[in-house]
C-alpha cells in the first residue's frame, strides 16, 4: 500500500511538473467586501421520529422539552413527564450568509446533544435560531439527511461515519434580514480570504491597471479602494467592476490527502526527496 501511494505522488509530481500552469482567478473569489459579513445562528430543537434510537431518560432536558412542547399544543402531562426513545434534543447551527432577505432559504446543520445513537430517518420540528443578540432570525424544519449508517445485532455493530450529525439543505426560512452598511464613506475594503503578502501586492497591481490608481494595501490582506476613483454613480456596479478584475494568486506548497475516497492532491509548489 506504501508503494502504491509513493507511486501515485511520484507520478502526481511529474504531471504537476510538467503541465502545472497558474491560473488567473477574479478578485471575488479570493477576497470579500469587509462589511458583507456571515453571521451564526443557532437554536435547540427537537427530532421526531427516530426507530428507538433517541435519548434515554438519562438525557432530562429532552424529556422536559418534549413535555414543554405537548403543553403547548394542548395535551397536559397529567403530573408526569413525557418520555420516548424516538425523540431527540438537538443543537441546530446556519449560517446566515449576507444580503439574505426574508423569506429565503438557508440550510441548517442538526447535532444531538443527548445520548441518542443514530437521528436517520429523523425529523426537525419548528426551531428559532437565534444570533448573538437573541433575536430569532429563521425558523427551521424538515427531514435530518446523515452521511453515516449504524447498525447492531446480538454479536456485533457496524458504525460507519457520524450518524449523530445530519444536515438539512434549505432546512430554514430567514425570518428577519441583517442588513449591510458600508461604515467607511471614503473607501471601499477588501479583505483577503488568506493572508498574503504577495497576493495582496498582485491584488493592488491589478486593481490600478483596471482604473483604480488610489489603491493601496493596509496590511497583509486589507485593500482600501477611494470612492473618487469609481467612475459609476452606481455604487453596485462599481463593486461588480471591481470584484471582477484578475489576478494570478501566488501558489502554495500543499498536498491535500482525502482517506475517506484516497483522493491525493498537490500543489504545483511541491516537491518530493528521497
Amino acid at each position: 500500500m506504501k508503494n502504491i501511494i509513493s507511486f501515485i505522488l511520484l507520478m502526481s509530481l511529474c504531471t504537476t511538473s510538467l503541465f502545472a500552469v497558474s491560473l488567473p482567478v477574479r478578485l471575488k473569489d479570493i477576497s470579500r467586501i469587509v462589511e458583507a459579513r456571515d453571521n451564526q445562528l443557532v437554536g435547540y430543537g427537537l427530532v421526531v421520529g427516530l426507530r428507538n434510537t433517541g435519548d434515554s431518560k438519562a438525557t432530562v432536558f429532552t424529556d422536559v422539552a418534549l413535555t414543554n412542547l405537548m403543553r403547548k399544543m394542548g395535551i397536559s402531562p397529567g403530573g408526569r413527564e413525557f418520555y420516548s426513545r424516538n425523540v431527540a434534543g438537538v443543537i441546530v447551527t446556519a449560517t446566515l450568509p449576507p444580503f439574505v432577505k426574508k423569506g429565503q432559504k438557508i440550510s441548517v446543520t442538526v447535532s444531538s446533544l443527548g445520548d441518542s445513537t443514530s437521528l436517520l430517518g429523523g425529523t426537525l420540528i419548528v426551531t428559532p435560531l437565534k444570533g448573538v443578540d437573541l433575536r430569532t432570525y429563521a425558523l427551521a424544519q424538515g427531514t435530518v439527511i446523515i452521511g453515516g449508517l449504524s447498525a447492531s445485532s446480538l454479536q456485533s455493530r457496524y458504525t460507519k461515519n457520524q450518524t449523530t450529525v445530519g444536515r438539512i439543505p434549505d432546512g430554514a426560512i430567514v425570518e428577519e434580514e441583517i442588513a449591510v452598511t458600508f461604515t467607511d464613506q471614503h473607501n471601499i475594503t477588501l479583505v483577503l480570504n488568506e493572508s498574503n503578502f504577495v497576493n495582496v501586492s498582485k491584488a493592488v497591481q491589478a486593481i490600478q491597471e483596471n482604473g483604480f490608481p488610489g489603491a493601496q494595501a493596509i496590511d497583509a490582506n486589507t485593500i482600501k479602494v477611494p470612492l473618487e476613483d469609481l467612475e459609476s454613480s452606481d455604487l453596485v456596479a462599481a463593486i461588480a467592476e471591481l470584484e471582477n478584475i484578475t489576478l494570478t494568486p501566488d501558489p502554495s506548497a500543499k498536498i491535500v490527502i482525502n482517506p475517506r475516497t484516497g483522493t491525493i492532491i498537490i500543489g504545483e509548489m511541491v516537491r518530493l526527496f528521497p
